[in-house]
């Protein structure tokens, strides 16, 4: 799990993507990745219901047949800082 957030924020800070972007760009199948998101969701919820007026780590932005996603307002530096990503801002 943590590859996967640490590659989301490298590859996608301020940027929109798609699961399909993430899945190619990993090179991992696409029910893969939807898994891992899956599996980040339902903690990220709890805190997300827990802390109301917290940003979402991963924030959906629109659809037009695929969900379009960002990393959220503040995670980047959290994650960047907690596990090292090369992409700090």
């Amino acid at each position: 799990m943590q590859a996967f957030v640490r590659f989301a924020v490298e590859r996608y800070d301020g940027q929109t993507f798609t699961w399909e972007d993430v899945a190619a760009d990993m090179g991992e199948n696409l029910g893969t990745v939807k898994s891992w998101h899956r599996s980040l969701s339902k903690p990220m919820n709890r805190l997300l219901d827990e802390h109301p007026g917290m940003p979402a780590a991963i924030e959906g932005i629109g659809y037009d047949g695929r969900s379009h996603y960002r990393i959220g307002a503040g995670w980047s530096r959290a994650i960047s800082s907690t596990w090292g990503t090369a992409g700090q801002r």
